[in-house]
């Protein structure tokens, strides 16, 4: 992905659902603020490889219902990262199903963090 050109972070950000694109749409002087982190943001996902041991604890991979953009492989790929079972929820919404079932989130990770004491 070009993370160089703006209009093409922008499309991006748009394609993946995000309010925080319309945002940017709609008031374009946070750009300047907005988008170098973005490509911060990116550079690091896009660079990033795990090289330690997997963690002796569940992991919960969380992902939006809707979501074309993470495949159910990259998901069950977690489970490499944990010598416990890896647990699976799927929220409604899509990529960002953190700006729409907020309150979802909050009661899963509180079910989750529960469960382990």
């Amino acid at each position: 992905m070009d993370t160089d050109s703006d209009a093409a972070l922008l499309a991006h950000i748009r394609d993946l659902g995000s309010a925080g694109g319309r945002h940017l749409d709609v008031e374009p002087r946070l750009r300047p603020v907005v988008l170098p982190a973005l490509r911060g943001d990116l550079a690091v996902l896009n660079s990033y490889r795990f090289a330690g041991e997997p963690v002796r604890c569940p992991i919960t991979a969380i992902s939006g219902s809707e979501d074309d953009n993470v495949s159910s492989d990259e998901i069950r790929a977690w489970q490499r990262h944990t010598t416990q079972p890896l647990h699976r929820a799927e929220l409604p919404g899509g990529h960002f199903y953190l700006e729409t079932a907020t309150a979802d989130l909050v009661d899963l990770v509180l079910r989750q963090v529960l469960a382990a004491v």
